[in-house]
């Protein structure tokens, strides 16, 4: 048994929770647990990502037929199953099963029926009339899927942070800054008597992240407050850890 990935897997890896630069461990994870027999995708995923124009693109050229697999004559007697099942299944319109006879997520289904494998996917079941989702196609040929998220937890894997680079960042936690020196060594705005909620100051840069508004919503006027947000520009949670590995703040 091993496990195939759907190209959402990759892509939502890359774009959201384990992008390249600041979580490489997920990548690397994912080569070891193939060289072990244990994770792959199939052809036409490959093509899909390797189509790309980014660093996603140049990974998945640097993996060849071994990942992404080429069907063989079990896979293609298994494309004869799935698409008997789509061809009479009595709610899916016609352009949905057509549809889906022509993308990467049919040999997907393939694959796995014919190794009997596991689908892993973001997607889930949906009873739609004009979609044929990846989930509803393994329920109807008995193949088993997951989200990544659980893969990762069955096998247990674990991305430990490595040894801190040297840098600049000071973390705050919710605190009312008050003219004095804070607990992280920063010195507060003397003017500055509200709430900084949630917010996390690089000493080097001075920028928080997810900045909230002042209490009771209201906007930032001029003042101490103003200064404030003018000063820390505001930045994503990603960036923090993209910047983070990177070193520091960019200018």
């Amino acid at each position: 048994m091993a496990y195939l990935l759907d190209a959402n897997v990759f892509m939502a890896a890359y774009n959201l929770h384990y992008g390249m630069d600041f979580c490489p461990a997920f990548w690397e994870w994912l080569v070891r647990e193939h060289e072990a027999g244990k994770v792959f995708s199939v052809e036409m995923v490959g093509n899909e990502i390797r189509g790309r124009d980014d660093e996603l693109a140049a990974w998945a050229g640097q993996r060849g037929d071994a990942f992404f697999l080429v069907p063989d004559q079990q896979a293609i007697t298994a494309l004869g199953s799935v698409a008997a099942w789509v061809n009479t299944h009595p709610t899916y319109s016609p352009a949905a099963k057509n549809t889906f006879l022509q993308i990467a997520d049919y040999y997907l289904v393939a694959q796995a029926l014919a190794g009997r494998h596991v689908v892993v996917t973001h997607e889930k079941p949906e009873n739609s009339v004009h979609r044929v989702k990846i989930p509803s196609a393994c329920l109807g040929v008995s193949v088993r899927f997951m989200t990544p998220f659980e893969m990762l937890r069955r096998e247990r894997a674990r991305f430990v942070l490595g040894p801190p680079q040297q840098n600049s960042w000071v973390t705050f936690r919710p605190t009312r800054l008050l003219g004095r020196r804070s607990a992280a060594g920063d010195t507060a705005n003397p003017t500055l008597g509200r709430s900084v909620e949630g917010a996390s100051i690089l000493s080097a840069g001075l920028a928080p992240v997810s900045f909230r508004s002042p209490a009771r919503g209201k906007k930032p006027q001029d003042g101490a407050w103003g200064n404030l947000r003018s000063r820390f520009p505001q930045i994503s949670t990603h960036e923090f850890c993209r910047r983070a590995v990177l070193g520091g703040p960019r200018s």
